[in-house]
């Protein structure tokens, strides 16, 4: 007879955090289901996973109550950038969430006790630059208040073999060709590689980490935005520059606003003020909560992503990025 291997839930299953968060925890012997709101995309990322197709923005607590039954643990990697014609940052972040926690705190009523992993960000709070931030806050907050079996991650800049939001900038930036294009050059960033923030997860997954931690998932170490530029585009396998330029920051306003008109159409541009915002404000953690709490320390990027050469289709995406479809 075997042990029936405990059950995990991944909202935002198929995006760059929540895809690698259930490979991971399948590796670690759970049973993986995802949620999110495209069957093309779920089929296409994670193939082999059991998958509850719904737009987690607008399930309702009873339906929540249904979809997260019998879960011994809850991953929310789900989330927006940005506010466009397809993602609603108060309904992701904010409402979502608080109709997750009261759905596990009835659960938890009846006897069932669901551990609850939060994938939050660095620089979350309730007067940051960007709605990203301050809905993220929001969520954070409502979690925070509930008596619910939580951890809460907060991961500086994510860096890993798929690209999205700030880090699709960067990539971009540094797949231009003969030309470096510093943006934000002296702006400082701390980052963590993919695998890093999954393992963070399983961990807390398992019981590792102690309830009720709220911890900065991050290298030690940071650099400048010019200095991680110059290292993706050794990464891609670009010659070095020939010529470096600075783009103005009023420039850069301009470019980030036409972008976020584009994003209302559902264009998802690396270009849109919350990556600028977010950027420039510094993107930084302490690593020292998540030490003392027993997690793993977190490797610099440079570590595996010197394990992990860029493949033909790495340079192939980052190049025509910054380009409307």
């Amino acid at each position: 007879m075997t042990d029936t291997p405990a059950k995990a839930i991944v909202l935002g299953g198929y995006g760059l955090i929540g895809s690698a968060c259930m490979r991971a925890l399948a590796a670690e012997g759970y049973a993986v289901t995802g949620v999110g709101r495209s069957e093309w995309a779920a089929r296409r990322v994670v193939p082999d996973a059991d998958w509850v197709i719904r737009d987690i923005a607008r399930v309702e607590e009873a339906e929540w109550r249904q979809i997260l039954a019998g879960a011994d643990v809850v991953v929310n990697a789900s989330g927006a950038f940005q506010e466009s014609g397809r993602d609603d940052l108060t309904g992701i972040h904010v409402t979502a969430v608080r109709r997750i926690v009261a759905a596990l705190e009835g659960a938890a009523l009846e006897g069932t006790n669901t551990r609850l992993v939060h994938i939050s960000s660095a620089g979350v709070a309730p007067d940051a630059p960007a709605a990203f931030f301050t809905t993220k806050a929001a969520g954070d907050a409502a979690i925070m208040a509930s008596p619910l079996d939580w951890v809460i991650l907060r991961p500086t800049l994510v860096i890993g073999p798929a690209a999205y939001g700030a880090t699709g900038l960067l990539r971009a930036a540094a797949a231009m060709p003969w030309i470096a294009i510093d943006v934000l050059p002296d702006a400082f960033i701390q980052s963590v590689h993919i695998g890093d923030v999954a393992h963070a997860v399983v961990q807390a997954a398992r019981g590792d980490i102690a309830a009720g931690t709220l911890a900065h998932v991050t290298e030690d170490e940071g650099r400048s935005i010019r200095d991680t530029i110059d290292a993706l585009r050794r990464w891609l396998g670009f010659a070095e520059p020939r010529l470096r330029v600075t783009l103005p920051r009023p420039l850069l306003s301009v470019v980030s606003f036409a972008a976020d008109l584009l994003g209302r159409l559902g264009w998802r541009s690396p270009l849109r003020s919350t990556a600028i915002r977010g950027l420039e404000a510094d993107v930084h953690g302490d690593p020292a909560v998540w030490r003392a709490a027993g997690g793993r320390d977190r490797r610099s990027p440079a570590e595996p992503l010197a394990s992990m050469p860029a493949t033909v289709p790495h340079p192939w995406f980052a190049q025509p990025y910054l380009l409307p479809p």
